[in-house]
């Protein structure tokens, strides 16, 4: 029909309203998750957190928070065809992306500035023995890369996700105009 979303607009090999609300559940989620995990990290390991440390990680939380609301207002809009809430989601999570790009290279400015030593009381607070020492080393190198590496992937899952959320605003647009879908 003229003016409904094409199949070429499709989320995930999914209609766009499906795909943005399975994309809405899981950046809400993830985001969530990051945001206890940041909080569970400084309360266990309070002592060996700078002041700046901890401000960082609770910074990265708060956004984390942040994105976890924004995603879960992008699923109301998907529920109840709000073109406001997808107006809403769209412009909120556009706006998230610097902010969550700034916190999470302070974070990993935190992780790389941090001498290899600070590391070495969490690995061996877990095995109890400091024979473990020279792993801690190395194992502090792939850390490092895999926190990089998983920063890279939610950065660019979090771009890629702000124009999925156009889709969802456009479609809600063309519904408004004709009709429900």
């Amino acid at each position: 029909m003229k003016g409904r979303p094409s199949t070429s607009s499709r989320t995930c090999c999914m209609p766009p309203k499906v795909g943005v609300g399975v994309i809405s559940a899981l950046g809400g989620t993830t985001g969530l998750l990051f945001a206890v995990a940041d909080g569970f990290i400084v309360n266990k390991y309070d002592s060996r957190f700078t002041s700046f440390s901890k401000l960082v990680v609770y910074l990265h939380g708060i956004i984390f928070t942040i994105l976890g609301v924004i995603s879960f207002v992008g699923l109301l809009a998907v529920f109840r065809q709000s073109k406001r809430l997808a107006i809403f989601n769209f412009s909120a999570g556009a706006a998230h992306i610097p902010f969550s790009i700034a916190s999470g290279a302070a974070l990993l400015h935190v992780v790389f500035r941090a001498p290899e030593a600070a590391f070495i009381p969490l690995c061996t607070a877990v095995t109890d023995e400091t024979t473990f020492n020279d792993d801690c080393h190395q194992n502090v190198t792939i850390m490092r890369a895999v926190l990089l590496t998983v920063s890279l992937i939610v950065w660019l899952y979090q771009i890629g996700t702000s124009f999925r959320r156009s889709v969802l605003w456009k479609m809600l647009l063309i519904s408004a105009q004709q009709g429900p879908l």
